[in-house]
């Protein structure tokens, strides 16, 4: 309750913070007589760093007057951006962002609308994309606006580490067997005797020791958080209207700390795949972008399963197109045509969601694609020997899906 409190006082602050940005564009520094175009990123995200340079080095071969600045924020996304809006300077011509991050910064105009664009562009049809990942690039439940370009498409699946469950007197044929019959009643099972192993250190060089937890939940991550909220019974939204107390809220609240207070479920306060990734952790929840940074040695046989909730969470990320991109114009593009380095920035976002742009990300492992055009494309199914397990979970599991994100509630 209190992270979407926040996002209230968030949004609050950034117009205040961005209506000194309004008609000042200004202009950017040329390269060579090129375009210059400047897209951020999460710089401790080291696969969307190298997904981003492989659509850069595809598109600037194509478009060789353009040329694409990679810059990096680093830790928190809103701390990041309220220093973006105090600069016209420091602000990118594209932002990456998610359908959870852009909703206060796209209602305060820091994103434009790319609806329009997207409707004179012939090579972009909106119904080509997923219906829910289209929903989460709304601000809410009664718009229709488009403010940021869908990349990809994630469903919350179970990691489960293959290593330390062995650790834990898991055998293998009991570790197969798991995938017959899953289910949250075999999840709570699973849990129950991974942390009595841990209560016993019956194996800490392993990781199983005292203070590992058998799941890291990434309760971060509303698409975790709300696929246990809404599998307990939860609604935040009743007749269009948040509703934090309700009685079945409230219960759903105490049976999601309960899993932490019996010790199955990382402290909230835990960052995402970092006791996974430090051997504290047996089980992760995640999505599929998570899986380039995780680590590859012995210690880390890395299998999956279904997320065991009744209900399952889909994110998006993609990229915004700036207001401050809307009025700077490159040196050398002088804006010829009327052009801004918003129509250049669109461009580059038209190869990214293009059936090109596409396979190039998938093939870096780091994404499942947006395009329904691709849901049986090798290009991301054969990535590595996890593709063909990632559509699976995607596309047979049977689960409710539910977009997650402040563009449920109607703000």
């Amino acid at each position: 309750m209190k992270k979407i409190a926040l996002r209230f006082v968030s949004l609050m602050l950034c117009v205040v913070v961005c209506a000194g940005l309004v008609g000042c564009g200004g202009s950017t520094k040329s390269t060579d007589g090129k375009i210059d175009l400047t897209v951020m990123i999460s710089g401790e995200d080291v696969a969307e760093g190298a997904l981003m340079q492989k659509w850069k080095a595809a598109y600037e071969a194509e478009n060789p007057a353009v040329n694409i600045n990679i810059t990096n924020f680093t830790g928190n996304y809103s701390q990041a951006m309220m220093t973006n809006v105090q600069s016209v300077d420091l602000m990118p011509d594209i932002m990456w962002t998610t359908g959870e991050q852009h909703v206060a910064w796209s209602d305060a105009g820091v994103f434009i609308d790319l609806k329009s664009k997207i409707a004179a562009d012939s090579s972009i049809d909106l119904n080509d994309f997923y219906p829910e990942v289209v929903n989460i690039t709304h601000k809410n439940s009664k718009d229709n606006g488009i403010y940021f370009m869908p990349r990809d498409y994630n469903k919350c699946v179970l990691y489960i580490n293959k290593y330390m469950f062995r650790a834990a007197g898991f055998s293998d044929q009991e570790i197969a067997d798991l995938k017959n019959g899953w289910n949250y009643e075999k999840f709570l099972s699973v849990c129950e005797k991974l942390r009595s192993a841990m209560d016993k250190d019956l194996n800490p060089a392993a990781g199983i020791r005292e203070r590992s937890v058998p799941v890291d939940a990434n309760m971060a991550f509303n698409a975790s958080y709300m696929s246990f909220f809404e599998h307990f019974g939860g609604n935040l939204v009743e007749n269009g209207k948040i509703k934090f107390d309700s009685e079945k809220n409230m219960n759903a609240y105490g049976q999601m700390f309960g899993l932490i207070s019996k010790g199955y479920f990382a402290e909230l306060s835990k960052a995402a795949a970092c006791s996974f990734t430090n051997l504290s952790a047996a089980m992760l929840i995640g999505v599929r972008p998570k899986l380039p940074t995780l680590p590859t040695t012995e210690k880390y046989d890395i299998d999956f399963l279904p997320l065991p909730t009744n209900a399952v969470g889909i994110g998006c990320s993609g990229y915004a197109i700036t207001s401050v991109a809307a009025e700077r114009v490159s040196p050398s593009n002088k804006n010829e045509g009327g052009k801004t380095n918003a129509d250049y920035a669109f461009d580059f976002l038209r190869f990214i969601v293009s059936e090109q742009g596409q396979k190039i990300g998938c093939e870096t492992g780091s994404i499942v694609p947006a395009l329904k055009s691709l849901a049986n494309d090798d290009s991301w199914r054969a990535c590595g020997r996890f593709g063909r397990v990632f559509r699976r979970l995607h596309f047979r599991t049977g689960k409710r899906f539910f977009t997650v994100g402040f563009q449920r509630f109607q703000c």
